[in-house]
């Protein structure tokens, strides 16, 4: 295994990680993926955001 495989695979785990965090907030899983792939939105925010608005169309709007 090369170092650059290693971490890509590791950025993988991260984005997986962020991704199931931001569904088990309520996320949808569209947007969800957006979100974790996306390293320059803090996902902690995402994911409190979620647990106090049903509207992810405005959630959306505000984190990107």
């Amino acid at each position: 295994m090369t170092e650059s495989s290693l971490v890509v695979s590791e950025v993988d785990q991260v984005i997986e990680f962020r991704r199931l965090g931001l569904e088990h907030a309520g996320w949808s899983q569209r947007n969800a993926e957006l979100i974790a792939v996306a390293t320059d939105v803090d996902w902690h925010l995402a994911v409190e955001l979620r647990k106090e608005c049903d509207d992810e169309h405005l959630l959306m709007r505000i984190l990107f």
